[in-house]
């Protein structure tokens, strides 16, 4: 979902100290971190969800080909006071996966032992570890995953209550993966249980 120049402008309005390495640097390189879509509009992420301990929470993002993607980033909800793992991954829609109704693993970020990575009304960002060019047009998936006695919280978009929401058509619901997961994002995702929400996340 493109950014449009009124949200951009909200996610700014949030404090010039969160969010100094935000846009273009100009360079066109690598350090440059110009956001190129979002899971959903920024207005909505109006609601504090938390993640299991060792889950891996996903939420659909719709991203042209060929963008090169380096970061990804959520938006706290509550300070993590503690934890051992924490890491954000990039997945594809379930093509380039053998396992029925399971997503291929793109590209994750390194894993983050710091306990206080996320703080309230935030946004904090994780370089993947290789950078991903999309291949094709369309649906993908951003992930999110903490380990730890206090996880992390992101806020996020509501999209229904108890109901899974697709809001791209079939495919496209949100939900969590895996049991147990440390520093590693599972490739194949595992089996997918739908949520009715969206983290509010985006991608550079």
């Amino acid at each position: 979902m493109a950014i449009s120049n009124a949200e951009l402008g909200q996610i700014y309005s949030m404090g010039v100290g969160k969010l100094a390495w935000l846009g273009d640097d100009g360079s066109g390189t690598a350090n440059s971190r110009q956001m190129i879509a979002q899971t959903s509009p920024f207005e909505f992420a109006n609601q504090t969800i938390g993640l299991g301990s060792g889950v891996l929470n996903l939420s659909p993002i719709m991203i042209a080909a060929g963008q090169t993607i380096r970061n990804i980033t959520f938006l706290g909800a509550a300070t993590r006071s503690a934890g051992t793992h924490f890491w954000y991954a990039l997945y594809d829609d379930g093509r380039g996966s053998t396992s029925a109704n399971q997503l291929a693993l793109l590209s994750q970020t390194s894993d983050n032992t710091g306990a206080g990575l996320l703080t309230t009304g935030a946004l904090f960002s994780q370089a993947l570890i290789q950078p991903y060019t999309t291949t094709y047009s369309g649906l993908y998936f951003i992930g999110a995953a903490s380990v730890g006695t206090s996880a992390s919280i992101e806020a996020s978009t509501t999209v229904g209550t108890g109901v899974p929401f697709a809001p791209w058509g079939t495919g496209s619901v949100p939900g969590t993966a895996g049991s147990g997961l440390t520093n590693q994002a599972p490739s194949p995702s595992g089996a997918i249980t739908p949520l009715a929400f969206i983290l509010y996340g985006f991608v550079s």
